[in-house]
C-alpha cells in the first residue's frame, strides 16, 4: 500500500490567498524543496517523479517560478506583485508594460 498522494494539491487551487497570507511565515514563507516522486503517486498523476517542487512547509504555498532558476522568485505562485528574487532584486515594473503591479511585500532580509 501506497502513502503516496494521488492528487497533485498544489496545482488544483486548493490554496488561496487568504489563507497564504494567513500563513505564520508570510510574507517570507519557509520554503521547502522536495523531489515530487517523493510525496506523489506519478504513474497515477503522470508527473515526473525527479522534477522538484518548492512549496511553503506551512500552508503549502508553491514558490513562484522553477527550481531550476539560479536566482528565484521566493513570493508564492501567482502574487499579484513584481517579481523578488532570493538575490532580492526587484523586477523592472517596465516588464509590465500597462500593469500595474504593485511592489513586493517587505519580507526582510530574501531568502
Amino acid at each position: 500500500m501506497t502513502t503516496l498522494a494521488k492528487h497533485p494539491f498544489w496545482l488544483d487551487g486548493s490554496f488561496d490567498r487568504d489563507s497564504v497570507e494567513a500563513c505564520s511565515y508570510h510574507p517570507a514563507h519557509s520554503w521547502w524543496t522536495f523531489r515530487i516522486g517523493d510525496v506523489l503517486d506519478c504513474e497515477w498523476s503522470g508527473r515526473n517523479p525527479d522534477e522538484n517542487m518548492v512549496i511553503c512547509r506551512a500552508c503549502y504555498v508553491p514558490r513562484c517560478g522553477y527550481t531550476t532558476e539560479a536566482d528565484p522568485c521566493i513570493l508564492p505562485r501567482h502574487h499579484p506583485e513584481l517579481h523578488l528574487t532570493a538575490s532580492g532584486e526587484v523586477e523592472d515594473s517596465t516588464r509590465w508594460p500597462g500593469s500595474e503591479k504593485p511592489a513586493p511585500p517587505d519580507v526582510g532580509s530574501a531568502r
